[in-house]
């Protein structure tokens, strides 16, 4: 008899933590030596190659996501409020998480429980986006980090994109 083994989807198929938002699961993506752009993809839950890094600096953090969340319509809102701007929605991905660490870790791939700090409201476009990107190829977006943030409101950013990961696609 063969037992069949799968893994959990890691957006998906992995909780957030039972002491979420105080103690969240981080899923990483990209290591600080990481040289390539790495994104889950979504629909099959396999990291791939997004794009070679295109400046000389490295990524300075482990960079991932919170499992089972969702930057959808209530992150927006609490970007607008925030900020005063209008028109701001969730970018549609995962709540970005950068976890800084005493240990050097050389592979990314891997799930590991974070303490939530603080946070970086960050603005691309017209879209709340919790991470500082590249321009996108052939025209300059404009992205401003509109708000740097204290552990209080990094908890409500989360406790939102739970709430629009919940309404996007059910309980998790």
């Amino acid at each position: 008899m063969t037992a069949e083994r799968s893994q959990a989807h890691p957006w998906h198929g992995v909780s957030p933590g039972p002491n979420s938002p105080a103690r969240v699961t981080a899923y990483i993506e990209i290591v600080p030596t990481d040289t390539v752009k790495y994104e889950l993809d979504k629909a099959s839950g396999i990291l791939r190659v997004d794009r070679p890094q295109r400046f000389s600096n490295l990524c300075p953090a482990l960079y991932g996501f919170v499992p089972q969340t969702y930057c959808g319509a209530e992150v927006g809102a609490r970007c607008a409020e925030r900020t005063g701007k209008r028109g701001i929605v969730g970018d549609g991905d995962p709540l970005d998480i950068c976890v800084f660490s005493e240990r050097t870790i050389g592979t990314s791939g891997f799930l590991l429980e974070a303490i939530p700090v603080g946070g970086m409201r960050m603005v691309d476009g017209n879209q709340a986006d919790d991470k500082i990107q590249i321009p996108g190829e052939g025209t300059l977006k404009q992205v401003e980090i509109a708000e740097l943030y204290g552990r209080d409101e990094a908890h409500e950013v989360i406790r939102r994109s739970q709430r629009d990961y919940r309404a996007a696609f059910g309980t998790g």
